[in-house]
């Protein structure tokens, strides 16, 4: 029994930097929001801080370790739409 499937000649995969390089975005959205809400940061050291880890330890590293989930995610949101714009 043989089935024709039409499968993809080739799938790519974008492990960031590949075809696109994001980090600049990223960058700059996190400073955006510092910005925004006064948070002080280090210019020179915001790369090796921000790129990588998840953004609730980078949010508690800069805002403290008691947020509440509440104002986890609102400070996601609003990370994420200046990602976005």
């Amino acid at each position: 029994m043989t089935q024709n499937l039409s499968l993809p000649a080739a799938i790519i995969f974008d492990m960031d930097g590949v075809l696109v390089d994001s980090n600049p975005f990223h960058l700059r959205k996190w400073i955006d929001l510092f910005q925004a809400h006064g948070i002080p940061y280090d210019e020179e050291q915001l790369p090796k801080i921000i790129l990588g880890p998840p953004n609730d330890v980078i949010f508690r590293r800069y805002l403290g370790e008691d947020l509440t989930r509440e104002q986890l995610a609102d400070l996601g949101e609003e990370l994420e739409a200046n990602f976005r714009r």
